[in-house]
Formats: C-alpha cells, structure tokens, sequence
C-alpha cells in the first residue's frame, strides 16, 4: 500500500519522511493541497520527526491520512466502483453532510 520512504534532510535540521506511493490509486488519492485561490498542487504528505519520535510522527501522519481522505479513497478504489452505486454513495454523504451542517447550526442558535 504504501511506505515511509528515507528520511528527508531539511535546511533547518528537522528530519522528515516523506510517504511513498507504490500503488497507483494512492498517487491518485494524494491530497489536494490549495496554495493559492484557484490553484492546487498535487504532492506528498510530509510528517516532522522531533528527536527521534518516529512513534508519534506515524500516529500524526495516520491523523493527517484520516484528514485528507486518502484512507476512505483507498477503500473506494480497492475494487470497482459501478457509476450508480458511486452517485449513491455521493448522495448519501452529502446528505450526512447536510444533517451534520445543521446540528451545528442548531447548536449554535442555542
């Protein structure tokens, strides 16, 4: 799936290790980082190790995955997706998304 490549050295003196992506559907599930309005790049996700802490900079780079939602594209792409079943699962989140929106809502009016 994928892997922690070498350590990366970096001009302040952190290292960091970049993920690796062997298979094609985590390359294409990278995340979308926005720079500037209109403007996206498509690159790795880079996690800081601070003093050897390779421990938490897993559990930091499982979080930022789980945030980016290449674990859910992972799971998407292992088998194909027909196109009804796909719109389905489309609506149905967006329809999550929208009752969560206005719980919030609520919430805050209270």
């Amino acid at each position: 799936m994928c892997c922690i490549r070498r350590p990366l050295a970096r001009e302040d003196g952190e290292q960091t290790y970049q993920i690796g992506a062997e298979a094609p559907a985590l390359r294409a599930a990278m995340a979308l980082r926005e720079r500037k309005r209109d403007e996206f790049e498509l690159g790795p996700l880079e996690v800081p190790v601070h003093r050897d802490n390779v421990n938490r900079a897993i559990s930091q780079l499982k979080k930022m995955m789980a945030r980016e939602g290449v674990l859910r594209e992972l799971k998407y792409r292992r088998f194909y997706e027909k196109p009804s079943v796909k719109e389905k699962r489309k609506q149905r989140d967006a329809e999550r998304r929208r009752r969560k929106e206005e719980r919030k809502a609520q919430a805050r009016r209270r």
